[in-house]
């Protein structure tokens, strides 16, 4: 399976991409931070990092990046991308 963790970089998100890749899944690390992604791919095998901000609007391209990189289609996604920080939030 290939599943898209968007929110890759924060807690939920690191701790499903773990739990995924520990059963087998191959997951797409989906965030905005260049170095969280970085730090993930490292970490866990059968990461494939992509660096973006994930947003409604461009959704349909998030995931196309994705099975592109991975060169897989994806089976699921986990859409875990915050909009807090710090109790405010970013938009």
């Amino acid at each position: 399976m290939f599943t898209v963790v968007t929110g890759a970089g924060g807690a939920l998100g690191k701790t499903l991409v773990r739990a995924l890749a520990a059963q087998g899944h191959k997951v797409a690390c989906v965030d905005r931070s260049e170095e969280s992604v970085r730090e993930l791919a490292k970490e866990v095998s059968g990461v494939v990092g992509v660096v973006v901000d994930a947003r409604p609007e461009s959704f349909a391209a998030m995931m196309a990046d994705c099975e592109a990189k991975a060169n897989e289609r994806v089976t699921g996604a986990a859409l875990v991308a915050g909009g807090w920080a710090g109790g405010k939030p970013l938009h």
